[in-house]
């Protein structure tokens, strides 16, 4: 997980690591991916090698290291990373929820990169965000009444991203078919709005065993989000 946002965590015994990016290094980043933003066939995910490449070399060792790491370290439970460089030309707030690709390809550029380095596979699924890999988390007009990132007339309150697994007829061979790590990078922040972080292991740390076995029986019935376009 990386953003810039302020983050509060729930107390627990869960751990949370953050990561600062010194201004010479977010400088030397934006300019060592150089061209390769903005041409006109920039593939970031069949270019995922090489953005990795770009990362590890103008960070730190340290940063690096943690990145690389982050998904075995068994102790560490959410990254934050701070200083990463953003677009300068940034596009207007896109109020349709959507925006293309090529308005914003240093951040994700950045985010592929820092996926392959991560050894973390990227997913999207068709029937949400119009199959695009990136969701703006934006008040979009026509979803204003979905509780959903894009929503703004309800609460959209404590989630897990996503309630969503294999289908029956789905073959799963390889992986997972439901996302196991999320990644949220502000581009336009609002520092009056918090991210809150709560576990699941403290969560459970803090029920007693006749509840544990009650939500481990078959009697629950999960839907996807308001967000997909079909269920």
């Amino acid at each position: 997980m990386f953003e810039n946002r302020q983050v509060m965590l729930d107390e627990g015994n869960s751990k949370i690591d953050e990561l600062f990016i010194s201004y010479e290094s977010s400088l030397k980043l934006k300019n060592s991916l150089g061209t390769f933003l903005y041409s006109n066939d920039s593939d970031w995910i069949n270019s995922k090698a090489w953005l990795s490449e770009q990362i590890k070399h103008t960070l730190s060792s340290e940063i690096t290291k943690k990145i690389k790491n982050f998904k075995s370290d068994k102790y560490t439970d959410a990254l934050i990373i701070r200083g990463l460089p953003i677009d300068i030309d940034l596009p207007s707030t896109p109020y349709n929820g959507y925006i293309s690709s090529d308005k914003l390809p240093l951040a994700n550029a950045i985010h592929i990169g820092i996926y392959a380095l991560a050894d973390i596979e990227p997913i999207s699924y068709t029937s949400e965000n119009d199959g695009l890999l990136f969701r703006h988390v934006v008040p979009a007009c026509d979803n204003r009444h979905e509780k959903s990132s894009q929503g703004s007339t309800h609460t959209f309150g404590m989630h897990v991203d996503n309630p969503d697994l294999p289908l029956i007829t789905e073959p799963v061979v390889d992986k997972s078919g439901c996302p196991e790590f999320l990644s949220l990078m502000a581009i336009r922040s609002d520092l009056k709005v918090k991210s809150s972080l709560v576990f699941v292991d403290d969560i459970i740390q803090r029920l007693n065993l006749e509840t544990i076995n009650e939500l481990s029986k078959k009697q629950f019935v999960i839907s996807r989000p308001d967000s997909f376009k079909s269920k």
